[in-house]
């Protein structure tokens, strides 16, 4: 079965296939869906080796519910427990009918959306990308994105930020970029405590090269985002912003992605980590938006040269430093030979 026949499946509120969507996301960070859904509630059971943080992963389910749009879904439960618990450590029920706020402990606020607010009407403000005869390019810094309609009450700490991101992104493994990615990632993590209540929940992340700068793609229901770490910086910053609908093409290369919008010239990331940045694309971004795929790599461009260039540079620096160290001990090395020498 196919990834859009399983999507046209669960919007229609087959069971199976939520939890084929659901797992996806999460079997890769150890933990399996069980999924029932039972005049018009949908139960969904989370188990792992751990038991799956309440925190993390019940707002996350809730959310992807909302974005699902499946009329047939009236209410939801969320339940996690360790692989082989008779019954749950904990459960979270949300009302998807009504505007009513649950509140369940100390977990994170989301307001459960009424039918019309489960799809917000992006198109009563002015649009993110208007059109525009010429195309510029972003601008530097980034203009202001302007106020999403969205108004998630979202509330959790940078460190619960932090293990969301770990959950659903799709980051180098350990050992590859770890000084890099696993070092930046709580900037990240603060910045998305402030992203998140206007832009929605983050449904997917990966790890990314914008004009030979480390950064990573945030991908919501709504909106593809994009942050950077600037340095002796606690917070990453944005790059950009942009909503699903305004996004004319996306092309999918082995080594990277070609953004092209209503607005802004062409914009190139590349993928530090190919396998990574693949696998965001199939698992991901495939299912919110079409993918225009090409075998051609995509070219370096300036940047990426001069990243290399300055590679080059920097080995050959480092290199005749060692050789200069060696010679000068071996000169010492000479002349203490010559000294004791001339004592015999």
């Amino acid at each position: 079965m196919t990834k859009p026949q399983i999507l046209n499946l669960a919007k229609q509120g087959d069971a199976e296939a939520i939890a084929a969507l659901i797992n996806r996301s999460l079997q890769p960070k150890g933990i399996t869906a069980t999924v029932k859904l039972t005049n018009g509630h949908l139960y969904v059971t989370l188990s792992a080796a751990k038991v799956p943080s309440q925190k993390i992963f019940a707002p996350f389910i809730h959310q992807g519910t909302i974005a699902l749009g499946a009329p047939s879904i009236q209410s939801l439960t969320v339940a996690g427990l360790a692989a082989g618990s008779s019954s749950p450590n904990w459960e979270e029920e949300f009302n998807l009918g009504s505007p009513t706020q649950v509140q369940v402990g100390s977990t994170p606020q989301l307001s459960a959306p009424s039918a019309t607010q489960a799809k917000p009407n992006l198109d009563s403000r002015p649009n993110i990308r208007q059109r525009q005869t010429s195309k510029k390019p972003l601008p530097s810094p980034p203009e202001p994105p302007p106020e999403s309609s969205l108004s998630l009450e979202f509330s959790a700490t940078p460190e619960e930020a932090e293990n969301l991101l770990y959950a659903v992104g799709v980051f180098p493994p350990q050992g590859k970029l770890n000084l890099a990615y696993y070092y930046l990632i709580p900037k990240l993590a603060k910045s998305y405590l402030n992203f998140a209540p206007a832009y929605g929940l983050v449904i997917g992340a990966t790890s990314v090269e914008y004009k030979g700068e480390l950064a990573a793609l945030l991908l919501t229901e709504k909106y593809l985002a994009c942050f950077g770490f600037p340095p002796f910086n606690p917070l990453a910053q944005k790059i950009f912003i942009f909503n699903l609908k305004t996004i004319t093409n996306i092309s999918c290369a082995p080594n990277g992605l070609i953004i092209r919008t209503q607005k802004y010239d062409p914009i190139v990331v590349y993928f530090p980590h190919v396998k990574s940045g693949q696998k965001f694309v199939e698992n991901y971004l495939n299912n919110q938006t079409k993918i225009a795929y090409r075998k051609n790599l995509i070219a370096p461009d300036i940047h990426r040269f001069n990243l290399f260039l300055l590679g080059i540079i920097t080995f050959i620096f480092v290199v005749s430093i060692n050789i200069f160290i060696v010679a000068l001990t071996l000169k010492l090395f000479f002349n203490s030979f010559i000294f004791l020498l001339g004592l015999i």
